[in-house]
């Protein structure tokens, strides 16, 4: 439940500066790596099947498209694997992306790291949003960015891993 409330990700993941609810299931939401520059991006979920545990979102703003995160049991704990397939939004992005893809993919990569690291940490202290000594007792044990491989010739979004 921890990655469906995105109200939520600020909490525990720190290049998450803010979201704001505009609306049922309408989050904008501002985030911000180590470069200068922030995403602006308004999600709405479209499929949540906790059964199978996916929730998919769509994305416009600075990235149009999806977003999907998939939860699965794992030994001693749960895997959590994250998928983007999004273009950029902004002309600005399209045009800089291919000539900083090594550094954009370092700064998407941080994030990612301090997402799982955040969300793990997270947990433990049973969704609490400060230090506790709760011990997790199913820890997630893998956070997969979809994104890690961005910004191809075109400037957009869309390899997977």
């Amino acid at each position: 439940q921890a990655v469906e409330h995105v109200e939520n990700y600020p909490l525990w993941w720190p290049e998450v500066k803010h979201v704001s609810l505009s609306g049922k299931l309408r989050p904008q939401t501002v985030i911000r790596g180590f470069l200068p520059y922030s995403l602006h991006l308004a999600m709405k979920q479209v499929h949540v099947d906790r059964r199978h545990g996916i929730i998919e979102a769509r994305l416009a703003g600075d990235l149009h498209g999806r977003s999907r995160w998939t939860v699965s049991a794992a030994s001693g704990g749960s895997d959590l694997v994250f998928e983007e397939d999004v273009e950029l939004g902004k002309a600005w992005m399209r045009v800089l992306g291919p000539p900083f893809r090594p550094l954009l993919r370092a700064n998407h990569a941080v994030m990612m790291r301090h997402g799982q690291k955040g969300l793990a940490a997270y947990l433990d202290r049973g969704g609490a949003a400060e230090p506790s000594p709760v011990v997790a007792t199913k820890p997630v044990t893998g956070l997969i960015a979809g994104m890690a491989s961005i910004y191809d010739v075109q400037g957009e979004v869309g390899q997977r891993r």
